[in-house]
């Protein structure tokens, strides 16, 4: 124990980190990749865009899959995914493929949103009075991300001896190779009930929960809030991206905005 948490939840706030890496690679290279690969200029953001749909589309299936099999199968089985990503999104960037690109882009799409699960993953390995702790020690995971995944990106095509988009495409995928490694040996909570101690049913009844989920204020405020400052987020990003490279900025600078950028998000986190 240190700090009042069990080890697994610093092993998943590192893996949050690893995965999180991906997203800043990707944020890195993909907006150019779409620009080179599009068949036309103003579909350059489309493969960037897919990732997030992705994400959106594959959460509630992903959700209905903890509660069947477990977190710890399902974000497993993820990584497969996390890997297809980067070999696809590498091919379709060598042979100028743009539907090679969307298709890795979705995958990985598909893979963060598993990758999201991994607070709550740490939540459920402690008490009540320390899941705040734990929740937020996972974000604070992003911050390594935000120093790793630029720093990898920088590193790639002098280590690789390749182009800055191929190599940080390959590079993604030793990362989660690493991650794997790390998710198996971390042990994750038990597989999630649909039946609460005091032994009441709970909203996993389909009306139930169609009602507290689509219906409820809070919760489509709250909704309507993340999807807004997200997308305002991810468009500004791309924009910027390739307004950089348009203007004649090198990789590595236009990597390093992003790094400031990430540490911003996450570094408040801890805290």
């Amino acid at each position: 124990m240190l700090f009042g948490l069990p080890w697994p939840v610093f092993a998943l706030s590192l893996a949050t980190g690893l995965g999180m890496t991906l997203a800043v690679m990707s944020v890195t290279v993909t907006p150019s990749a779409g620009l080179q690969t599009a068949p036309e200029p103003w579909l350059a953001s489309v493969p960037y865009g897919l990732q997030f749909c992705a994400t959106m589309l594959a959460a509630y299936p992903l959700t209905a899959l903890f509660a069947t099999f477990g977190r710890k199968p399902v974000v497993l089985a993820s990584i497969v995914l996390g890997v297809l990503a980067g070999v696809f999104s590498y091919l379709g960037v060598r042979s100028d493929s743009f539907l090679l690109l969307c298709l890795g882009t979705c995958s990985l799409g598909v893979f963060m949103a598993a990758l999201a699960s991994l607070r709550f993953a740490a939540s459920e390995l402690v008490t009540e009075e320390n899941r705040a702790r734990a929740l937020a020690l996972t974000n604070f995971g992003g911050t390594f991300a935000a120093i790793l995944g630029p720093s990898l990106a920088i590193l790639a095509p002098s280590l690789l001896q390749m182009d800055f988009r191929q190599a940080v495409y390959l590079m993604m995928i030793a990362v989660v190779m690493a991650m794997c490694i790390l998710m198996v040996i971390t042990p994750f909570g038990a597989k999630p009930t649909s039946t609460p101690a005091h032994g009441q049913p709970t909203t996993n009844d389909a009306s139930a929960s169609t009602s507290v989920l689509f219906v409820g204020t809070i919760f489509l405020f709250i909704t309507f809030c993340g999807a807004t400052s997200y997308g305002i987020m991810s468009g500004m990003m791309t924009a910027t991206g390739l307004e950089m490279e348009q203007v004649g900025i090198a990789d590595a600078p236009r990597t390093q905005l992003i790094q400031f950028h990430v540490l911003a998000m996450f570094g408040p986190s801890l805290v």
